[in-house]
């Protein structure tokens, strides 16, 4: 599924615009990208958290020589699954 599949959904099940469903989805993208850019974690109880993790400085190796290679620190997203989605998605 796309955005664009996102937003038609929405418009299907609700009397808004395509317009302003892809507005209010885009604030919402850009709150979650401005907060985490900040080092700000977020909470979507029920769906999920979103919080910034700092890999330090590590040795891998290329696979195909087997030779060392630095990697460098990085900043990653970390996700976890709120309980709700977790429950949906893992059932047997």
């Amino acid at each position: 599924m796309i955005k664009k599949d996102i937003i038609r959904m929405i418009t299907d099940s609700s009397d808004l615009s395509e317009e302003v469903i892809r507005e209010v989805l885009d604030s919402f993208f850009f709150v979650i990208k401005s907060a985490l850019s900040v080092g700000e974690e977020l909470e979507l109880r029920g769906f999920a958290s979103f919080r910034i993790r700092k890999r330090k400085r590590r040795l891998g190796k290329n696979p195909k020589t087997g030779e060392s290679v630095p990697i460098p620190p990085k900043k990653i997203v970390k996700v976890v699954l709120g309980r709700e989605l977790k429950n949906l998605i893992i059932e047997d």
